[in-house]
């Protein structure tokens, strides 16, 4: 039987980083990205960029690896309190095997 898991409440200072595990419009419209970390900064948080969540590669942001890594890395990271997908969509089915 699984537990009653509730995430903490994120708090102004908490980091929030950013994944793009499908397309790679974070890339293609950086104008966006940079309006909505404008607007999460504006709420008191700190934004990190997954390494590869900014990337264009055909019409993922990159490989399925790197996209799958970007996930594990934000999820390992303690100084991250929530993760973001940026935009996603039918492409992150690749990153399960």
């Amino acid at each position: 039987m699984l537990a009653n898991l509730k995430a903490c409440k994120l708090a102004k200072g908490d980091t929030i980083g950013i994944v793009s595990p499908s397309w790679g419009g974070a890339g293609y419209y950086p104008h966006r990205v940079e309006k909505a970390k404008q607007h999460l900064t504006s709420l008191g948080f700190k934004v990190k960029f997954a390494k590869h969540a900014l990337n264009t590669k055909g019409i993922t942001s990159d490989t399925a690896v790197n996209r799958a890594q970007d996930i594990h890395d934000m999820f390992s990271d303690p100084s991250v309190k929530a993760v973001i997908a940026a935009v996603g969509g039918d492409h992150s089915c690749h990153l399960l095997p």
